[in-house]
């Protein structure tokens, strides 16, 4: 087990060097309780666990929902696959949306934005454009394309540039539309 250490300010920090990734394990931490000068309330125990960087948005919008949290391994939906994007609004409340490969596969694909009378992907955000990106399905690929939005489109922290306005997606990426990052899961038929 890696030794713990704490500095002055009171944070703690493993000794893992910079880039080496701990072993995944499970490791109980009971949370020192803070506040009242009356007495320490009992807090309960609390299980850390290691994620991978894309699935820290999936575990806490899963958490959020009342779902247990899946890992990579990605669901049951269609026939044909789906594309689900989920992410947290602003205020904190989760969101989510899927389109089926069929939807994205018709001409003009999907748009998303904050505009429900022309939009098939709905995001109520003040950051997102009326009409912000488009989904399609491309020569199996779904690809975003900035719809000259705003606040931009950005795929893994990256802007699509003005010339460069369409990017094929992949399982894991992703996107910002304005300041939403969304995760991006895309399930194919086998």
């Amino acid at each position: 087990m890696d030794e713990v250490v704490t500095n002055a300010s009171g944070l703690m920090s493993s000794a893992t060097p910079m880039g080496e990734v701990p072993p995944a394990s499970f490791e109980a931490v009971t949370p020192v309780p803070t506040g009242s000068a009356g007495g320490a309330e009992a807090l309960p125990e609390i299980l850390l666990e290691p994620l991978c960087i894309p699935d820290h948005v999936r575990a806490k919008w899963e958490s959020v929902q009342g779902l247990s949290f899946r890992g990579a391994q990605g669901g049951s939906g269609t026939t044909d696959g789906y594309v689900r994007l989920m992410g947290l609004l602003s205020n904190g409340s989760p969101w989510e949306s899927r389109v089926s490969m069929d939807a994205l596969a018709q001409p003009g694909g999907v748009v998303i934005g904050r505009d429900d009378s022309c939009c098939q992907i709905v995001l109520p955000e003040a950051s997102v454009s009326r009409q912000h990106a488009r989904l399609e399905l491309i020569s199996s690929e779904v690809v975003l394309t900035d719809m000259a939005s705003t606040n931009g489109a950005f795929v893994n922290g990256k802007r699509l540039r003005e010339d460069e306005h369409r990017v094929a997606l992949r399982d894991g990426f992703i996107i910002s539309l304005g300041e939403i990052p969304l995760l991006v899961e895309i399930v194919q038929s086998s």
